[in-house]
């Protein structure tokens, strides 16, 4: 992977085929009419959940995210402030995970429901704020809590 300067890798995630069954239709991830779809038949999972450093997150469809080759510069799942940067990603395979814990610089930890990280259509978004933090402190990791660990609603 060629990285341009000034960039970093901030995670990876293992995407195998048996996930990519489960994987809706393609989409057009630059399509940024409507963002939000109450028919979620394209924008179902698997997902792939980010979080950026101010705290902002969304889950995009694996499908809108094409495969790149050996040397490839990847492409933008997300649009970001200045400032502001890509902290964490996961991969989430199914509705089996409901929530997301978020871990801060400042060594805060934050349980909250997958539905905090909405599935936006597009990869041109921010996403919406998934924390708040304190002054000072940002968005370092994302994990997703595992089903048999989750609190009953």
């Amino acid at each position: 992977m060629k990285l341009n300067p000034g960039s970093r890798i901030v995670g990876m995630g293992v995407i195998t085929e048996a996930i990519m069954d489960g994987a809706g239709p393609s989409i057009d991830p630059m399509d940024e009419d409507d963002d939000k779809d109450d028919n979620a038949g394209d924008l179902r999972g698997p997902w792939l959940l980010v979080a950026s450093t101010q705290g902002k997150g969304k889950r995009v469809p694996l499908s809108a995210i094409r495969p790149q080759r050996r040397g490839g510069k990847g492409v933008c799942v997300m649009k970001l402030r200045d400032g502001d940067e890509l902290a964490a990603l996961a991969v989430v395979e199914d509705e089996s995970s409901k929530e997301i814990i978020v871990g801060t610089k400042n060594g805060v930890v934050n349980r909250t429901g997958m539905d905090s990280a909405p599935v936006l259509r597009s990869r041109a978004t921010q996403g919406v704020r998934m924390v708040r933090l304190n002054k000072g402190d940002e968005v370092q990791a994302v994990a997703l809590a595992p089903p048999d660990e989750q609190r009953s609603s």
